[in-house]
């Protein structure tokens, strides 16, 4: 007998791309399944011109389609990894993770001028984010610049950008491929140095813990180095306890069994900044990362 799953997910237009790249992967993976795409807005979408900081922080993006999952209006969610918060509603899971097409940050341009690289900028350019990761590690790499809050979809940002709003505007190099925007892209930012948030580009499903025909289907479509190196960023996540305001970079990668992190953090000013890069064995992953969320913790707690 087929199973019937709906996929909830937020109605902007790159969350409906990324449902749809999920649901082709589970027809192609699984062959009696009946997937329906069901959106949802959050109270971000409803909200899309008031800040993150003031509605809530990224979480805000997830919480709707949580409370649709709890009361099986919807049987799995897809979300951004980025906006996941360590603190999942309870008996809820995230159960498959999809390699990203980049993890970078990516600039677009104002076409009112000609400038190709953030270094071309001259003094007291406008660069557009509400990301106070992106503020920090900008501000360090290229202090000539300023920054200016922005707020909307990858569409509404960019053509304000265009409009003048901005002389560039940082994005996730990962959105504008899946939106087939990459003709926009005049700047791919390298992840050493600026850290991405974690989990950037990352697409995750999440799903009722006994809910295991739809488990199965998920783990199947789920690609099994990216499940290790998600876990072990939401394991760091949910150890260091951090309101998803808070200006964290981590970058994860594993090669040969061994992984590597490169974490940034700041205080709220964004005047003091720390990096530190951390390997370890993939044996010994899930306790050393505890290890060093803790450190990280406590770091923070004197800045």
């Amino acid at each position: 007998m087929s199973i019937e799953l709906k996929l909830g997910t937020r109605p902007s237009k790159l969350a409906l791309v990324q449902a749809q790249k999920v649901k082709k992967l589970i027809c192609e993976y699984v062959t009696d399944v009946s997937v329906t795409i069901v959106p949802i807005k959050s109270e971000g979408d409803i909200q899309s011109d008031t800040p993150l900081s003031d509605l809530g922080g990224k979480g805000i993006f997830i919480k709707r389609l949580e409370a649709a999952l709890i009361n099986h209006e919807i049987d799995a969610a897809v979300h951004s990894f980025k906006d996941v918060t360590a603190q999942l509603a309870d008996n809820t899971q995230l159960t498959g993770f999809l390699t990203p097409e980049a993890v970078t940050d990516c600039v677009v341009m104002s076409t009112k001028h000609s400038y190709k690289t953030l270094r071309d900028l001259p003094d007291g350019s406008v660069i557009a984010t509400s990301s106070l990761r992106r503020k920090a590690l900008l501000s360090r790499l290229y202090p000539h610049l300023v920054f200016q809050d922005i707020r909307g979809n990858v569409d509404t940002r960019i053509q304000k950008c265009h409009d003048g709003v901005a002389d560039a505007v940082i994005l996730s190099e990962a959105g504008l491929i899946r939106l087939g925007l990459t003709s926009e892209i005049s700047e791919s930012l390298s992840p050493d140095q600026m850290i991405p948030a974690p989990g950037q580009g990352v697409i995750t499903i999440q799903s009722r813990k006994e809910d295991d025909p739809i488990n199965h289907i998920l783990a199947k479509i789920s690609d099994p180095k990216q499940h290790i190196i998600s876990q072990l960023d939401f394991l760091f996540l949910d150890t260091i306890g951090l309101n998803c305001n808070y200006p964290l970079g981590l970058y994860t990668t594993l090669e040969k069994n061994r992984v590597k992190m490169l974490i940034f953090w700041a205080d709220k000013t964004l005047r003091v900044t720390k990096q530190q890069t951390f390997e370890c064995d993939l044996s010994a992953a899930q306790t050393d990362v505890v290890t060093l969320a803790k450190q990280i913790k406590e770091s923070i707690e004197r800045l």
